[in-house]
């Protein structure tokens, strides 16, 4: 799916609980005709303002577009708002980790080889995930925090 099919079925999308004339109200159109042309792959005239993108997620809640365009360029979004403190700084970490053994792999399948560098990038990912794999089963378990030390 490309980026403007995309655009088109967030705004048209039948599930959306939102109207497109709710959503144009939102985002700053003034009428559903003007946010019709501006996601018209087919018209010239209008264009979809990128100022726009983060008001139409928010009045949607629907961010499919930002994960679209992160996967494009080669990230992974993680919502951070969602954990308070040194959560979102783990999670942050976790983020780096996964973007240092992605590199080692796409490395590692393009020469055929694995260095040592590639192999600790690697193992370094699976570390921090097998902690957090731990700490989630103790949440589960009934333990309220999460410890990410242990």
């Amino acid at each position: 799916m490309t980026l403007i099919e995309l655009l088109q079925n967030v705004v048209l999308s039948k599930k959306q609980p939102l109207s497109a004339d709710e959503i144009a109200e939102r985002i700053g159109y003034t009428n559903t005709s003007s946010l019709r042309k501006a996601i018209d792959p087919e018209n010239d005239r209008y264009h979809f303002r990128l100022e726009r993108l983060h008001l139409l997620m928010k009045a949607t809640h629907d961010y499919r577009l930002l994960h679209h365009l992160a996967q494009m360029c080669g990230f992974v979004c993680i919502r951070f708002d969602r954990f308070a403190g040194s959560r979102a700084a783990e999670l942050g970490n976790l983020a780096n980790l996964f973007g240092k053994a992605s590199k080692a792999l796409e490395r590692m399948y393009a020469d055929g080889t694995l260095t040592q560098e590639e192999h600790d990038a690697i193992y370094s990912l699976l570390e921090a995930v097998a902690g957090h794999y731990k700490a989630a089963q103790r949440v589960v378990a009934g333990q309220a925090e999460f410890d990410f030390e242990g």
